[in-house]
């Protein structure tokens, strides 16, 4: 049974994603991350105590483990031992202290009746978020090789659909075709624009034609084949499903007439960090129209890590005004984060 596609956010290490975790991993870590509470409770405690005292105590000792450790160091214990850690959807950055308060505090709704709220929101949400990663909006996440994962189909959006899902799919569609019967235009296979079908056929021929993944910016619909969001006018980082970009050597994608995989190696490339990657992306990237000239600089705007500095660097000697007045913005943010 194939998978449903889910956005993968590049991890901190070239070549690497940040691939949302469900309950059967995050489960063993609750356990351990629960035990260790329970032991200071009960060293707080003392000996015998009221049941009342107990809970209290013991749910204002979770309170402060888990918002402090998620706050300030992105994980816990038990999650640092299964290799998991907790960012924010957009951009996959670390979720902060006030995100992991309010996760935090959802706890006492996720994980009442056995976690069975928790549980079931994860298993029901594409990206593996209970009620609390939902108010404060954060992944669990592990730092996957990407190539382990195309290994294993996990990046393949245009790969055969189960077809019970498929049905689910299709059926729903169905049933709002009346709500969504809104004249709309179609783009033809040589680009012409014409009078088109309802939405609802639109939407019910991308299901049948391709994977259509959520935005990890704004959670709108993307293509696999966009790499800037038509709602938000995010850059997406998104690999191409057809397993073309060979990770060892990415350096001539950037000559591709792929656009798709010519991104996919400048943003490899450029987290690379080392001279002769840098070089290579310098001597390409001024063949590239303006317009992916921009958007080259604009991709590193959402990061919080400092090794594109250099290539913005570079960018800040473009030919165009309004590349170099970008790369220079993007270039201060980053060197004072730094």
């Amino acid at each position: 049974m194939s998978t449903t596609a889910t956005p993968h956010l590049p991890g901190s290490r070239p070549g690497t994603v940040l691939v949302p975790q469900g309950a059967l991993v995050r489960g063993p870590a609750f356990i351990v991350d629960t035990f260790l509470c329970s032991l200071v409770a009960a060293v707080i405690l003392g000996g015998q105590a009221p049941l009342t005292r107990i809970i209290l105590v013991t749910l204002a000792v979770e309170f402060v483990y888990f918002a402090a450790l998620e706050g300030f160091l992105g994980t816990t214990l038990g999650k640092r031992l299964f290799g998991l850690r907790v960012v924010r959807a957009a951009d996959g950055r670390p979720c902060g202290p006030l995100a992991a308060v309010v996760r935090t505090a959802l706890r006492l709704v996720d994980n009442i009746f056995f976690s069975l709220p928790g549980i079931t929101a994860i298993v029901q949400s594409p990206r593996r978020q209970r009620l609390g990663d939902r108010a404060a909006k954060t992944l669990v996440v592990s730092e996957v090789p990407e190539q382990l994962l195309k290994v294993f189909g996990g990046l393949n959006r245009s790969g055969a659909v189960d077809p019970d899902e498929m049905a689910k799919r299709l059926n729903g569609l169905a049933d709002q075709h009346q709500a969504m019967a809104v004249p709309s235009v179609i783009v033809g296979p040589s680009g012409e624009v014409g009078p088109g079908i309802t939405a609802a056929e639109e939407a019910l021929r991308v299901a049948v034609v391709e994977e259509v993944v959520p935005c990890p910016f704004c959670d709108e619909p993307m293509s696999e084949h966009e790499i800037v969001c038509r709602h938000c006018d995010h850059y997406v980082n998104q690999v191409s499903a057809h397993g073309e970009t060979d990770d060892l050597a990415p350096v001539p994608q950037l000559y591709s007439e792929d656009r798709n995989l010519r991104f996919d190696a400048l943003w490899r490339l450029v987290f690379a960090g080392d001279e002769d990657s840098l070089e290579a992306v310098c001597k390409a990237v001024p063949a590239w129209p303006r317009a992916d000239r921009l958007l080259a600089v604009h991709a590193f705007s959402e990061v919080a890590d400092p090794r594109p500095v250099a290539f913005l660097e570079f960018m800040d000697r473009d030919p165009d005004a309004a590349v170099r007045a970008l790369a220079r913005e993007v270039h201060e943010r980053l060197s004072s984060e730094a």
